[in-house]
């Protein structure tokens, strides 16, 4: 677990650029608030990450789309490659779901809808059923909007 100070020392950002980014959904929220609030490998990866992808052309707005669906394997190819990746490896991409581990852990796609809620939808359910929660997910997402 890094601090504020921990996570800036570590990858260069500004502690108003990562305030921006939580606040943005680029980076999820830290644990915690205020000056005890901790940050993770996640948080330190994405952060590496932004400005690679930056550099390739992307716009936030992509990142944040890339953040929330791939794992965070493919996240630090990007930070140790430097190389952007190619849309079928992470689009739809499964990752664990919180609370599982080891070999028992479901494959799930993650879907953010909001800060603080996030749709899991198993890997296993029908491409009828994935299609139907794809064409949802605006809909959905602006019952949160404010």
């Amino acid at each position: 677990m890094y601090s504020i100070g921990q996570l800036q020392a570590e990858t260069g950002a500004t502690r108003r650029t990562i305030h921006f980014y939580v606040q943005q959904e680029i980076l999820p929220p830290p644990l915690g608030a205020g000056p005890r609030a901790t940050y993770d490998e996640g948080h330190r990866l994405r952060l590496l990450a932004v400005p690679k992808l930056k550099a390739a052309g992307w716009r936030l707005d992509q990142i944040r789309t890339f953040f929330q669906r791939a794992a965070l394997p493919t996240i630090a190819r990007v930070v140790e490659t430097g190389r952007a990746p190619a849309e079928a490896e992470w689009a739809g991409a499964a990752t664990s779901a919180p609370g599982t581990t080891g070999t028992e852990a479901e494959e799930v796609v993650r879907y953010r809808l909001a800060p603080g809620v996030e749709l899991l939808v198993s890997a296993n359910a029908s491409d009828g059923a994935r299609a139907t929660v794809e064409r949802s997910l605006p809909l959905i997402a602006q019952l949160f909007k404010g």
